[in-house]
């Protein structure tokens, strides 16, 4: 998505991410269905260019290293304060 290329998914492939079928991805559970996409692509310039420039967007503002340096902090600072368990037997 990033580099630039409409991405084809499935949707098992698609979770986790924050994606909209026909917006910045397209997805799909079946093989014809996604031979069918393919094919729109390569017919379509306007939808891959649509595709390409909504992914780019999305990645640049959802998973820049600030936004995941955010996410990381937040889990660190949510953990609960104890001491380390000792070494000692």
């Amino acid at each position: 998505m990033s580099l630039g290329t409409p991405v084809i998914s499935t949707y098992k492939g698609a979770e986790g991410l924050t994606v909209k079928h026909g917006e910045d991805i397209l997805l799909t559970d079946t093989p014809h269905e996604f031979a069918q996409h393919t094919i729109n692509l390569i017919k379509n310039p306007e939808l891959r260019a649509n595709l390409t420039e909504n992914a780019r967007r999305m990645v640049r503002v959802r998973y820049d290293w600030t936004s995941i340096g955010q996410v990381l902090r937040n889990c660190v600072e949510s953990l609960p304060a104890s001491k380390a368990p000792s070494l000692m037997l």
